[in-house]
């Protein structure tokens, strides 16, 4: 829920967040009298186990539409049900090596949709690969940088190595791309793994 009111949060930038539970119902404690705006997903990039695109309440993409919800402390507020558009998804083959061509047990794989600067990976969550070979499932539409990276045991310390370049994609009908290769920088290591 974000505040309707920005100007009296320009310092905090306070937004009220949670999450549904696992029927997708979502219930706000001791929120302070006021109007809000209610945000679905809005701020999340969608991912291949939630290809949804976000939506304000009660059915609109534009926060201007949006409907405020009046709070106060004498009547809850209950909300009917609201259906989230479903995105259409592709799952592409990756395969990850390193420059030598030996190929990592395990390595992670680094989705990143810059049109959510404000979230790291996709799904909040870097999906493994097993034995160099995988794949990712992908909402289509949007653009990604990928990369894979692997944790090297160097002993004394973790020796994360990413891989190189940055690929950027567009996933989108007309071009998707039939296999994602990544290479890891240096020869193969040991990897490391937490105990």
């Amino acid at each position: 829920m974000i505040p309707a009111d920005q100007s009296a949060n320009k310092v905090s930038g306070e937004k009220i967040c949670d999450w549904t539970d696992v029927l997708g119902r979502y219930h706000f404690d001791r929120i302070q009298p006021g109007e809000y705006i209610l945000a679905v997903m809005k701020h999340v990039a969608p991912d291949g186990r939630h290809p949804f695109a976000g939506l304000y309440y009660p059915d609109t993409q534009d926060e201007a539409r949006a409907s405020r919800l009046l709070v106060t402390r004498e009547v809850p507020v209950e909300l009917p049900s609201i259906r989230l558009p479903r995105i259409e998804t592709v799952t592409l083959r990756v395969r990850v090596t390193f420059e030598d061509g030996g190929i990592p047990d395990w390595s992670n794989l680094l989705f990143h949709n810059p049109s959510f600067p404000d979230q790291g990976v996709i799904g909040n969550e870097a999906p493994g690969v097993e034995h160099g070979q995988g794949e990712i499932t992908l909402p289509k539409g949007f653009e990604y940088y990928a990369r894979a990276a692997v944790d090297c045991d160097s002993g004394l310390k973790i020796e994360t190595r990413e891989s190189m370049p940055v690929q950027q994609l567009k996933i989108k009908d007309g071009y998707i791309p039939r296999e994602l290769l990544f290479t890891i920088p240096g020869p193969a290591c040991k990897l490391w793994y937490p105990k």
